[in-house]
């Protein structure tokens, strides 16, 4: 939870000083959506973290992956999008790619109930920070809008901190909490932007990445003789299945590219 209000706040802070007062302000003229962000970013943080503790890191990695679907179903209710033929079909084959990349790891869903409900909330407070965040994207910058929900989601997470006493991370953690720091701001802030182009369909049908390229570069961290990232096996499952998603996506945005194109 340290790492997670610290994540938000550093990014928020970066972000207002480059943005300055004037575009930051902006993002006040819709408190309601940035509050319904934040919260959902925030919760999203708390509800992975505290599920990860009771469903384990093998299942909650398989769960967090509904994300893009609750997006999809998110975008359907309150985005009126209706997902086209290609994206579905693509959605269905990087869907199938990601559980075949995730079985591996879990064989049968385990850990108990609430952590599996918790991991799911988390999956459906990620849709609604995102949905928020496209919806605000309509009329206002991202960069203001996105500052004040870094800020607000770390109000969010703070009460989660814990009151004890941690280690002091080494040299080598503070390298890898900084990345996550600047990793924070990258990825959210792009993400943002990203929304504001295109549907929310096709940004949660290209989330469906993620596990895919994790293996790709976990298959490079077990060639390069490191002691900071575990080895793990790359089988030939979780290969065939990062190879679907990777279709899957492909398969979904070409799609959706020669509709428009058909339709100008």
């Amino acid at each position: 939870a340290s790492i997670s209000v610290l994540r938000l706040l550093s990014a928020g802070l970066v972000l207002a000083l480059l943005l300055g007062r004037a575009r930051v302000r902006s993002g006040l003229r819709a408190p309601r959506l940035v509050l319904v962000g934040a919260l959902g970013l925030g919760a999203n943080y708390v509800f992975y973290m505290e599920g990860l503790e009771h469903a384990g890191a093998g299942t909650s990695q398989v769960l967090i992956q509904t994300a893009p679907l609750f997006l999809i179903l998110l975008g359907i209710l309150l985005l009126d999008e209706r997902p086209r033929p290609g994206e579905w079909l693509g959605l269905g084959v990087a869907t199938l790619g990601v559980l075949l990349v995730s079985w591996e790891e879990t064989r049968a869903l385990s850990g108990s109930v609430l952590g599996i409900v918790l991991v799911l909330a988390a999956a459906l407070a990620w849709s609604v920070y995102a949905v928020a965040h496209k919806r605000l994207g309509r009329e206002h910058a991202a960069g203001g809008t996105m500052c004040r929900i870094f800020l607000l989601a770390a109000v969010v997470v703070a009460p989660t901190v814990p009151f004890a006493p941690t280690r002091s991370p080494d040299a080598m953690q503070w390298v890898g909490i900084a990345f996550l720091c600047v990793n924070t701001l990258v990825a959210y802030a792009c993400f943002a932007e990203a929304l504001r182009h295109i549907r929310a369909t096709t940004a949660a049908i290209l989330a469906t990445l993620g596990p895919a390229v994790t293996f790709g570069l976990l298959a490079v961290t077990n060639r390069i003789d490191q002691p900071y990232v575990p080895y793990e096996a790359i089988t030939t499952v979780k290969v065939v299945g990062s190879i679907l998603v990777v279709a899957g996506v492909v398969l979904a945005v070409t799609r959706v590219a020669a509709s428009g194109a058909t339709e100008a």
